[in-house]
């Protein structure tokens, strides 16, 4: 069942307590942070999300800083992933934070892509 005061916060590198001002201007709502990284380790991101020669990537960093490369294909993979977690959650809009483009997501809620707010 949806709880309309849950929100998630989609992050393309691993969840950070530096996002404080997007939860204090939505002081009245859950949020909910999900990093496509979470749980993996520099060796983990190397062996399982980096990008292969001449394959699309994204550039983002891990919670202590370390810049990284990881594929396209399986950041998009990620973001579906971490959207289905937040639905399970209870999540009934998500805002994912990064600038790339994404064609469709995999779920029921509201998703705020940046890209398309800009432009």
């Amino acid at each position: 069942m949806y709880n309309s005061k849950i929100a998630a916060i989609i992050t393309m590198g691993q969840s950070s307590p530096k996002i404080r001002d997007v939860h204090a201007a939505l002081s009245d709502v859950v949020v909910r942070e999900y990093g496509i990284l979470d749980g993996m380790t520099l060796e983990d991101v190397k062996r399982d999300v980096w990008p292969g020669e001449n394959e699309n990537f994204i550039v983002t960093n891990l919670a202590d800083g370390t810049n990284i490369r990881v594929s396209e294909k399986l950041a998009i993979e990620r973001v579906n992933e971490c959207l289905s977690r937040a639905e399970a959650d209870g999540a009934t809009a998500a805002l994912i934070l990064c600038t790339g483009h994404f064609d469709s997501f995999e779920t029921k809620m509201t998703v705020l892509v940046p890209e398309r707010i800009i432009l």
